[in-house]
């Protein structure tokens, strides 16, 4: 094993110890919000949250992916770094300091019942303000991200129980979130690398970043337009109960990607290291090794939280969650589609600075997503919003594979994923049977996830794909690895 993979090997580790508390301590305080602030609470945190999601991107102006790019570059500099790091991140004060002024005054303006929750979300904003993971993050150094992400989630965890007990407590749910970002964010200055040199900020500078940030902001604005857009609509068009059953059923569509993204968000500071120094094979190799793995294990998730859906959203949820198995097995399709252009947008466009192939392909999105949501949603509600949802990330998948289906062996690469739709086609219909025997119950989801991971596995291996014994060999050698080193 070179000495790239054991470095991407030590980051995915850090970033998968964040991601599983992050799963586990979620999964843990599901059932009991669900049952104690219910659809219509869930679903006004989640708009509300939603609506400072805008203000958010507007205040950070793409300078999280372009901070963590710039400062993989300038890396093996600390002059260099000292000046990123620090006309980065005051650009970023003086914009989210812009912004925090125009988002009082719409929830002191705007007309809403959740005018409370609009006020606390306003912690969310001072926590983008001083968040600096993009300098870690473009610094490879994951361990420390991952220590403080999962000491904050496991404090904000234990608050909610003695804290959170009636509907009414929405308000205290909100403040416990926002507040636990702003002091996991502080918590990073801790950690602030010493060597580099004390604030310095040149005006000239700070507004060459402008122009370079605004190239990746406009994609970034087509993303969320696209990803928060849905529940926006939701939430004006129907009630905060279609919002509550839609946010739960996508954020579980949605796990799977959480830990699928960590690849990506290794993988994003490495990339940009070889286009810095134009190394070309060794970004092909990487990018096709990257992308193969993640269909992988991605088809496979899919699969398997369609096959789950209706015998784990009665346990998780309790019953008056039932719509949203519906809306989880549509959505489940999302892990693969989002996969594809994840990898593709961090590991080729993002490094490789073509952002206008970026732009096209969000857009396309946004512009989908816009028209079909106003389409779907007064017909359908929160089954409409699915729809487009699925279509929307479909047409950039699509759109962003076309840019970069020369730089790769797309037989190879066919040949994979044919094979993996197999093994999770078989795989969906024998943990659905069992669930159908079963019924909904936590033990009935723990053996459908170990019996699907078995039969998956064995059926790529009956078809002998390459990547699952890759991916296998992989582990074993980590693990390995780890007991000679206790």
């Amino acid at each position: 094993m070179n000495r790239v993979d054991q470095r991407i090997g030590k980051n995915i580790y850090y970033n998968v110890i964040l991601q599983l508390s992050t799963m586990l301590l979620s999964l843990l305080s599901t059932p009991y919000l669900a049952r104690v602030l219910g659809a219509e609470g869930l679903g006004a945190y989640a708009y509300t949250y939603t609506i400072v999601q805008y203000f958010v991107l507007a205040g950070t102006l793409g300078t999280t992916t372009y901070g963590t790019r710039q400062v993989a570059f300038s890396r093996q500099n600390i002059e260099n770094l000292s000046k990123t790091f620090w006309n980065i991140f005051f650009f970023r004060i003086i914009l989210t300091s812009i912004i925090i002024i125009f988002y009082i005054i719409f929830f002191l303006v705007f007309p809403s019942k959740y005018k409370i929750l609009f006020f606390m979300q306003l912690i969310v904003l001072f926590s983008n303000q001083l968040d600096i993971s993009w300098l870690f993050s473009g610094l490879e150094d994951f361990k420390k991200i991952a220590i403080r992400g999962t000491v904050v989630k496991i404090i904000a965890f234990i608050l909610i129980f003695p804290i959170v007990k009636k509907p009414s407590d929405i308000w205290k749910y909100t403040l416990i979130q926002g507040g636990s970002m702003l002091v996991g964010n502080l918590a990073l200055w801790v950690y602030f690398p010493r060597e580099l040199r004390k604030p310095q900020y040149n005006w000239q500078a700070i507004k060459e970043h402008l122009f370079p940030a605004i190239k990746l902001f406009i994609p970034q604005v087509a993303i969320d337009i696209y990803v928060l857009f849905d529940k926006t609509m939701l939430g004006a068009m129907t009630s905060a109960s279609q919002v509550g059953f839609y946010d739960k059923a996508e954020q579980f569509a949605k796990l799977p990607l959480s830990f699928i993204g960590i690849l990506s968000t290794v993988m994003l500071p490495v990339m940009s290291s070889f286009s810095g120094e134009n190394n070309i094979e060794m970004s092909k190799k990487y990018l096709f090794r990257s992308l193969q793995m993640i269909l992988l294990i991605s088809i496979a998730s899919g699969f398997g939280m369609a096959g789950i859906a209706p015998q784990f959203v009665p346990w998780m949820l309790g019953e008056g969650f039932t719509e949203s198995i519906a809306f989880l097995i549509i959505l489940a399709a999302l892990t693969p589609i989002i996969s594809i252009s994840n990898i593709i947008g961090r590991l080729y466009l993002i490094p490789f600075h073509q952002e206008k192939q970026l732009t096209i392909s969000v857009l396309c999105g946004a512009g989908s997503n816009i028209i079909l949501n106003l389409l779907f949603i007064p017909k359908w509600q929160a089954i409409g919003a699915c729809i487009a949802t699925l279509i929307t990330e479909s047409v950039v998948s699509i759109v962003q594979y076309s840019f970069l289906y020369k730089q790769i062996d797309n037989k190879l690469l066919g040949i994979s994923i044919i094979k993996s739709l197999i093994a999770g086609i078989v795989m969906f219909f024998v943990i659905h049977a069992l669930g159908l025997a079963r019924g909904p119950h936590i033990s009935t989801t723990f053996l459908q996830i170990i019996v699907g991971t078995i039969v998956y596995i064995s059926i790529l291996l009956l078809l002998q794909e390459k990547a699952i014994l890759k991916l296998l060999k992989s582990v074993h050698q980590t693990a390995l690895k780890y007991i000679i080193n206790k």
